[in-house]
Parts: structure tokens; sequence; C-alpha cells
């Protein structure tokens, strides 16, 4: 694999078997035609100017805006969730947007995200920012190390794609079973 998008395509297609998924940070959509086409999608973002675009493309996917830090869905209500694009590099709390990904993510369901890789970025010597909704939001960086702080117990590693020298990690997770047996691909 040798892109990024090489990289979410594999992963969607091997961990993505139907039923309902979350796309957290979905931005303008980009995702939704390759999701959709797997399980039923949901889109959810801040960003107003990504949701109208979100909306103008897919008119008939769900797109909310909400903050990924206090998700507005029941526990357990999706078999799997995406956050690629570096999204959890973009929030304030990493630890509570998991947290609430653990609550509304099924038993035995799939967490998917990438995150970006500080040892690969601290090179270029410069901050970066986003601009949400007219805020400018600097982007944080964070080690492989960094990010297993960040995990809530009650997850187990399925997959890691990515190295200290990779301009991002995209890692898999499944979320434990109730009966503690896995499922694991």
């Amino acid at each position: 694999m040798k892109n990024k998008e090489d990289i979410e395509k594999y992963l969607i297609k091997k961990y993505i078997r139907g039923g309902n998924v979350l796309d957290l940070g979905s931005g303008g959509g980009r995702l939704c035609p390759l999701i959709s086409s797997r399980g039923n999608y949901t889109g959810i973002d801040i960003d107003d100017y990504g949701l109208n675009i979100s909306r103008q493309k897919y008119p008939d996917k769900k797109f909310i805006k909400m903050d990924a830090e206090n998700l507005e869905f029941d526990n357990d209500s999706f078999n799997a969730v995406l956050t690629m694009f570096n999204t959890l590099n973009q929030v304030n709390s990493p630890n509570k947007v998991l947290k609430e990904v653990q609550r509304v993510l099924c038993a035995g369901g799939f967490l998917i995200f990438s995150i970006s890789n500080k040892y690969y970025w601290k090179h270029f010597n410069r901050v970066y920012f986003i601009r949400i909704n007219n805020h400018k939001i600097r982007i944080k960086f964070y080690s492989n190390r960094d990010f297993w702080g960040f995990i809530p117990t009650g997850f187990v590693q399925v997959e890691k794609i990515g190295s200290f020298f990779s301009s991002s990690y995209h890692y898999v997770f499944q979320k434990e079973l109730k009966d503690e047996t896995w499922n694991l691909i």
C-alpha cells in the first residue's frame, strides 16, 4: 500500500462488514461512497462547510453536526467507527472522544483511525492549523507511544499500519465482547 487512500480502502474493505457505521469527522464525505457500500452510513462533523458539501453530494445519507466529545447516540449503536484524516489530532481531548466511541460501539465492533506521527512532522519546524467554522485550531501531533495513553481499556489492537518514518499511523482496535470471546480476523 503506497498511499493513505489505499490504506483506508484496505482497512474499510477488511473490517466493515455491514451494520451501522459512524464516520467521525466526515468532512466533505470523502469516505461516504466506500463505507456506504459496506454498511449503513452516518457521518458527523462540527464543520458547517464540510457538512454542507456532504449533504449536497450525498443527499440520501445521514450527516449530522455533532461534537465528537459528546456523541448524541445510544450506547452500542454502531458496529464500526472510523475517524480518518487524523481527526483525533484536531480535537481538544482524544481521551474523551475515544471514551465516547467506546460507549457507542457495539461489543466486538471495530474502531479504525489514523493519527499524525509527530516524529515525521517535527522535521518541518512548523505549527499547523486548520480552520473550522472560522475558528483556527492547532493540530496536535502524537507519537505511537503518546497515543497508547488515550486508548481506553476494553479494546484490543488488531492491526497497525505505519512506522517511525510514516506521516501517519493507521490502527484497528476491536471492542471486547462481553463473554470475552474474540472475533479477530
